[in-house]
């Protein structure tokens, strides 16, 4: 099983639900918090397994030297908060990437007031008999489940199955879920496994075609839509999957846009409009909405990746 240590993720900032006035809002879900709302859980740990999935990880947990049994699960809450789910006030909620474990009423009340998670409908836990357990997601992915809490004589193991995609989600969201467990008061290791749920569908490859669009000049929107490469708009440093926008109009179409990276990570809404088309390759004006940090507008030339 490959694992790979995680860092604390780069915060990444949106605009949202806390109060217009309260500038030091309460952001103690952070890693960084100085005054975090969540266990330390010094002695437990994070990693990502890529070359397996969540059936097989849970079974070799379940085949290791120490395991006891497989804790009852009760969910509280699975759910992608989008930003539209946020006042519109200018203050800022950072989100992160982390796993959290919950030992304490005075935690689990200032987590529940949180920046984030105060836009939620979260119900009283008790904690005498119970300990929650979070996961939040990386931006723009398709959702985060804790699949099974496996106690071992001397730690717990939480199986996480984050749900990825090279083609993006229909809308940026923080994918978050938070379940508690019967109280066990052991280190927690948390396994976050990457299901790659990206769709195997019908579509045309600009690979075997440099004409897709040229050849429908009329209306080169319908062709996009049904192209699968990624396009690179080389100028701006960006990407989009064409297979997910969608078309306006015969010029004008509408997607998530990401930097250059190796996921998905979306950025922001570009509404493109199309001037010229040659081969596959096409240029115009693109207007990028930033989530709330503001709309700009761009010269783009962007093309398909092919082999």
């Amino acid at each position: 099983m490959t694992k790979i240590l995680i860092l604390p993720f780069l915060i990444l900032l949106l605009y949202g639900g806390c109060s217009s006035s309260n500038q030091e809002a309460n952001t103690c879900y952070l890693l960084t918090s100085s005054n975090p709302c969540f266990d330390s859980n010094i002695d437990g740990s994070t990693s990502t397994v890529i070359d397996q999935t969540v059936e097989e990880v849970i079974s070799d947990q379940q085949n290791m030297e120490g395991f006891q049994m497989s804790l009852d699960i009760n969910n509280i809450t699975k759910i992608t908060i989008r930003p539209q789910g946020f006042d519109s006030d200018p203050s800022f909620c950072p989100y992160e990437q982390s796993a959290l474990v919950i030992k304490t009423r005075k935690d689990w009340q200032r987590f529940r007031n949180s920046c984030i998670f105060s836009v939620l409908e979260l119900p009283d836990v008790d904690f005498e008999n119970h300990i929650v357990l979070v996961s939040n997601f990386a931006v723009a992915q398709f959702g985060t489940t804790i699949e099974a809490v496996l106690e071992f004589d001397n730690r717990l193991s939480v199986v996480i199955n984050d749900s990825v995609s090279l083609i993006p989600p229909p809308g940026a969201g923080f994918p978050i879920n938070i379940v508690s467990v019967p109280r066990v008061d052991l280190p927690v290791d948390f396994i976050r496994v990457k299901n790659d749920i990206t769709p195997t569908i019908p579509c045309l490859d600009a690979s075997s075609d440099s004409r897709i669009l040229e050849d429908n000049i009329e209306c080169p929107t319908d062709a996009l839509v049904q192209i699968c490469n990624t396009f690179l708009c080389s100028n701006l440093d960006l990407y989009f999957a064409p297979f997910v926008c969608l078309a306006s109009s015969c010029f004008d179409f509408s997607c998530q846009v990401s930097e250059l990276g190796d996921t998905f990570e979306s950025m922001g809404t570009g509404d493109f409009n199309i001037e010229t088309v040659v081969g596959n390759r096409i240029t115009g004006m693109v207007t990028i909405d930033f989530f709330g940090a503001g709309m700009v507008d761009f010269e783009y030339s962007c093309s398909p990746l092919v082999n």
